[in-house]
Order: C-alpha cells, then structure tokens, then sequence
C-alpha cells in the first residue's frame, strides 16, 4: 500500500541507526509497508526492518537517485522522508491512517505534509478533516518535509539533475504550473494533537552538522551517536550554512540553466495545453 522512502547519501551512513531505531519504536510497520533507502553505494540492514537499500552510485545526482528510486516503488503512495528528520515520538497510528485514506479516496489531494509551520507558507481552510489546502503561489509550497504523496504526482517534481536545495526551489516554481493539490496538517491538529510526525522545529541536522537544539533529545534516547563526526551546528551558523547552500548553487550554473529551462518549459506546455 505505501512506500516508505529515506532519501540520503553515504555520506550520511553515521546517522542510518540512529533514524531507524527511532523509526522502527514510533511508527507501527507492517507487511504493506516498503522501506526504501535511497543512497549511493553503500548497502545497510537493520534488525527487524526490511530495507531495501537502492544504491544507485557516487556519480548520480542526489534527484536522480531519489528519481529513480521513486520509479522502482512498487506502490501507488509514497511516505518521503529525509535521513536528518528522525522520528522522536511515537505516531498515532489511527490518525496517520486516516491521512492515507484521504490522499487514496480523494482525487483532489495529490500531497499531504505531515508537518505545518505556520508562517512559512500560506494555508487555507479546507473541506477535509484537520487538513489545510496549502495556497497556490505561496512560498514554500514544495517541501522535502516528511508528507505522503501520490506516486505519479511526486514525480513530476523530481528533475535529475539538481541539489536538495535547488529541488525545493524549482519544486515550488513546478508547483505553482501544475497546481496539484497540495495539503498539510492543519493548525486545529497540531493545537490537539502536536505535529503527526513529531521532528522538532527541522531536521535534526543543519547542512551537514547535528543542530544544537536536537543534542540533548537525541541524548535521552541512548542513540550512541559520536558527534565528533560531523560536529554540532550553533543556532547562530545556522544562517550563514544557508547562504553558503545558496553560493554553492551559483557556483554550479549548469546545473542551474537546467533547471530554469524546465520550468519555461513547462510553462510553455501548460499554456499550450489550455490554449487547446
């Protein structure tokens, strides 16, 4: 019925027992779920999960690893969640599949965010139980936050050729083309119930480093991380690690052209198609 798709990189291998001990003790699997893990060479296993590692190679783009694994699924919804948004409590079961069957039964809800910030994207009252409809030229409206997605929809937003970072950005440009319906839980949920997929305020790691805030939780649950791999992110770097996200794209304008082309691209498309 769903598959669950982890897109990461080898260079993220210190963090894959960690994200799965905590998955594994707060999210109820079963025989329907598939656990994807999307990285480059390396394989991985881990005691009691069925993972399916598809290593797709060092010199893949991240988008076309994760492209290519979402093709290889073999069911019609996707769970995609990053390696840094570790599970750090238990999902309420029951309501998480009352969001499966409103992304299965109703063709208007292409995507739905198991996360909601209020203030970073725009949001609007919808007809469907503690879901808001994300607005239609809003900032931020394609995330790679942990959400539910149908499979041929996802895939219209996932180019080959572009960084996490880029991908957000396009994603949302691709977004406000193709208009799917995009959804997240709503403020009313969060307010009863807190966040469905409970991560913290982000990911647990800031561009490459463990954020400050995410040590002394992660601490508690006894995760033998070694910290002295990859370091610990001060909240103050956090935005000049963004800005360098920025400069590292405009330093690989290639890969940019490519990416805008596909956008006017698209554009053109659609337009032609309603022309028609």
């Amino acid at each position: 019925m769903v598959s669950v798709i982890i897109y990461s990189s080898d260079g993220y291998s210190d963090c894959w027992d960690p994200f799965f001990k905590l998955f594994k003790q707060n999210f109820l699997l079963d025989d329907s779920y598939e656990i994807i893990l999307s990285t480059n060479n390396k394989d991985y296993s881990y005691t009691g999960l069925n993972i399916i590692t598809m290593a797709n190679g060092m010199d893949v783009p991240w988008s076309k690893r994760l492209q290519i694994s979402i093709n290889k699924s073999k069911n019609d919804i996707i769970f995609l969640i990053g390696d840094d948004f570790f599970l750090l409590s238990k999902v309420d079961q029951n309501l998480f599949n009352e969001q499966l069957d409103f992304i299965i039964n109703n063709k208007e809800i292409d995507h739905i965010r198991l996360l909601h910030k209020p203030g970073k994207f725009r949001t609007e009252n919808s007809n469907f139980k503690y879901l808001d409809k994300i607005s239609s030229f809003t900032k931020y409206r394609f995330l790679y936050a942990p959400s539910l997605w149908k499979k041929n929809v996802l895939l219209n937003y996932i180019a080959n050729n572009e960084t996490p970072f880029m991908a957000e950005k396009m994603g949302t440009y691709r977004s406000w083309i193709l208009n799917h319906g995009f959804y997240c839980m709503s403020n009313d949920f969060n307010n009863k119930y807190g966040q469905l997929y409970s991560c913290g305020t982000s990911g647990v790691i800031v561009k490459g480093k463990w954020a400050k805030w995410a040590v002394p939780v992660l601490e508690a649950e006894d995760l033998k991380i070694d910290y002295s791999i990859r370091g610990i992110r001060e909240e103050s770097e956090k935005k000049m690690a963004m800005n360098k996200a920025r400069m590292d794209q405009l330093m690989n304008p290639i890969s940019t052209i490519k990416s805008f082309s596909s956008i006017l691209i698209l554009l053109f498309r659609s337009f032609f198609f309603n022309m028609k």
